[in-house]
């Protein structure tokens, strides 16, 4: 059997929607391996506000694509990909069936689609001067720009981690053309069966307050103070990903505690959000609607699935 007749089911969704509970509970079922395409939790020493799987849980289903990147390196959708295809060959040496979890839609369609990254000419000049701008005028400055020059990619782009913002900016004025609009569709890595779970808006915006409470009940706040005597600062996954950057700029003194923890919660909110609409604009999901028979309707769709 080939590559591409291999099959892989994917689990998607927006954050707090359940994904990793009903994926272990489908992994144990077929005797499956998990890879995770979640772009946070592969960083290692984030930890209490990443969601990660617990001890139990990896240890009931093998997991991968968890812990494999220093917070201060740039993790690409083409080294995620190269890295999870390795990681699906070998729970498929094992007789496995994959399981692709997570939320980051780009890590997913680099699975399911083969996407390639949009080229852009080196421009150092014009890094430079964005970069600058970064600086001086803030995210919400050129996030503001993104979306009156190219507000496809504004739809998609993390408008809150500003390196993406700033290869969105940097491929649509070196090339005059949208991120989303160079990306090239590649080969597929498998034959793939998209699920996806979805939550009431007013239930997902409830699990989101409860999950970031959690979060800081758990110590997010030691956390990040551990994590930025490291130096882990702005430069780093610390100073994009969700929560870390709102209490590192409460522990420098940029916002209070209540205030870190509210945004946070709204900051998942628009985040979820865009996880929705990457996925119903990008990717072909069957959607399942979250309650209390979801998994077992889930693999009654797998079963049809792995006998075509």
């Amino acid at each position: 059997m080939n590559a591409l007749e291999r099959p892989i089911v994917c689990i998607v969704g927006p954050t707090a929607s359940g994904k990793t509970a009903a994926a272990i509970e489908l992994a144990i079922a077929l005797e499956g391996e998990i890879v995770s395409a979640d772009s946070v939790q592969l960083y290692r020493r984030l930890d209490v506000g990443t969601a990660k799987p617990t001890a139990e849980q990896r240890a009931a289903v093998r997991h991968h694509m968890i812990d494999v990147a220093d917070p201060v390196e740039i993790y690409s959708a083409v080294r995620y990909a190269q890295e999870a295809i390795r990681a699906i060959e070998e729970a498929e040496g094992r007789g496995a069936l994959p399981f692709l979890v997570g939320g980051t839609g780009q890590y997913v369609a680099a699975i399911t689609q083969g996407l390639s990254p949009a080229p852009a000419p080196p421009n150092p000049e014009l890094r430079g001067r964005l970069e600058d701008d970064l600086r001086s005028r803030g995210l919400a400055a050129l996030a503001a720009r993104l979306a009156d020059i190219d507000p496809r990619a504004a739809e998609t782009v993390d408008l809150h981690n500003p390196r993406r913002v700033l290869r969105a900016l940097e491929v649509r004025l070196a090339t005059g053309r949208s991120i989303r609009e160079l990306e090239r569709p590649g080969r597929p890595a498998r034959r793939a069966l998209v699920l996806g779970l979805t939550v009431e808006r007013g239930e997902l915006s409830r699990r989101i307050a409860a999950r970031a409470a959690a979060m800081f009940e758990a110590g997010l706040v030691d956390e990040v103070r551990g994590l930025a005597a490291m130096g882990y600062s702005w430069g780093s996954a610390v100073g994009v990903a969700l929560g870390y950057k709102q209490v590192l700029g409460y522990l420098l003194g940029r916002a209070g505690l209540t205030e870190a923890r509210e945004e946070t919660v709204a900051a998942t909110r628009r985040y979820a959000r865009r996880q929705m609409t990457w996925f119903r604009n990008r990717e072909r999901v069957e959607w399942f609607d979250a309650r209390a028979d979801t998994v077992k309707r889930m693999r009654r769709r797998i079963d049809v699935f792995l006998e075509a």
